[in-house]
């Protein structure tokens, strides 16, 4: 279900097709991490193979709680996409320290104003350290994107923008409970000028926080427990007219999780959520959008097959009321329902499993089979991960 919703974030969480303001890429972006819901599309093959589910733990859990690089120190893992996309993260450390260095998470690689200087990730480092028996941990992500021209017979023009994320998060560890908790701050301005004369500036700001916690049931169960909340806001104050926006949401969920043995788990559990978007036109109301999640399910399974193959799978629904209002008192109602799955596999290498070739099948391929059986083109996989623990 974690996963279904961020694959719908613009529409979910976001300010939807008829409500965009034309100075942000920031919504999608920020709610993807903000919430604590990791979108297909920001995991490595395996959390992607689960469907996105965040109550089976990840490698990928350091891009919402750096304290837990301290969990994958000495771990390089590489993820590969088609058309050329991906992004990786290395990690050292020793002596209750730890330091990664991500590249091009989409998390910080995808935020940025739109209508202005397409933006690139300068820096994205994550830290985490003990904090006597729990751990804390530190994120860090820098943006710039920028075009200027000074043509010989003409006027200068300049266009940049610049991005900053912060983050941090604890996690500690009972004898009946366990949690990790994470926040997130993300500012972005941009500015345009011609002539000497500024023609364009915005900027946005979010702020968000989520976590996830285990209660202690019996030696193989747990309850697992997670939830979240993000606002963000944004800005254009030139051109005229002055457009704003703003975004709230909140998610809550809860279920068993069972842990039978070695890469074998399954969880199931039932999520509500709410989130509500606004727009501004020089002051004046612009279009807005409610949705109540109510209810909705995912339920997720991995099992070791054998000593160095791993199954995985995970499956959602949600079931949603909508609502919006185009700024001239036109309201709509509206009551769906949507359904999603995913699938993947892991190849284990080594006497230690210190090398992990994890791929998230595609659906085509799982329910056509090979080419050579079923005469059906489709790729094996739409993401392959690759990890080295040394």
């Amino acid at each position: 279900m974690l996963a279904h919703i961020n694959r719908h974030i613009p529409r979910w969480m976001g300010m939807g097709d008829n409500m965009s303001i034309s100075t942000t890429r920031l919504l999608t972006a920020v709610a993807a991490v903000a919430i604590l819901l990791p979108a297909t599309a920001n995991a490595s093959a395996r959390r992607a193979g689960m469907n996105g589910e965040l109550l089976i733990q990840d490698r990928d859990d350091i891009f919402l709680f750096p304290q837990l690089t301290l969990d994958h120190v000495r771990t390089f893992a590489l993820s590969y996409q088609g058309g050329g996309g991906g992004d990786g993260v290395a990690i050292i450390g020793q002596g209750g320290t730890a330091i990664g260095v991500a590249i091009n998470r989409p998390e910080t690689a995808n935020l940025g104003l739109m209508g202005y200087a397409e933006p690139h990730t300068v820096l994205d480092i994550l830290f985490g350290f003990k904090v006597g028996k729990n751990k804390a941990g530190a994120r860090l992500g820098i943006i710039n994107g920028a075009n200027n021209a000074e043509p010989k017979d003409g006027d200068p023009a300049n266009d940049g923008q610049f991005g900053l994320k912060l983050g941090g998060g604890f996690s500690m560890k009972g004898a009946s409970l366990s949690a990790d908790v994470g926040a997130d701050i993300t500012f972005l301005s941009g500015t345009q000028e011609a002539g000497g004369e500024e023609t364009g500036k915005a900027s946005a700001f979010s702020i968000a926080l989520g976590g996830r916690a285990y209660a202690h049931q019996s030696k193989k169960v747990d309850l697992g427990i997670i939830g979240g909340l993000v606002f963000a806001s944004t800005a254009a104050d030139k051109p005229e007219p002055k457009q704003e926006g703003s975004l709230f949401g909140l998610y809550a969920g809860a279920g068993p999780v069972y842990r039978i043995g070695k890469n074998t788990a399954a969880t199931v559990n039932g999520v509500v959520g709410f989130r509500s978007a606004s727009t501004k036109s020089d002051g004046e109301d612009g279009p807005s959008s409610s949705q109540i999640l109510f209810p909705g399910v995912q339920a997720t399974m991995e099992r070791q097959l054998f000593d160095w193959l791993v199954a995985r799978s995970g499956m959602s629904y949600t079931f949603t009321l909508d609502g919006t209002d185009d700024g001239s008192d036109n309201k709509t109602a509206s009551r769906g329902g949507e359904f999603g799955w995913s699938a993947g596999a892991g190849v284990l290498i080594g006497e230690k499993d210190d090398f992990v070739i994890d791929l998230n099948l595609s659906q085509a391929w799982i329910t056509g089979g090979p080419f050579l059986l079923s005469g059906q083109a489709g790729a094996l996989s739409g993401e392959v991960t690759a990890a080295l623990k040394f």
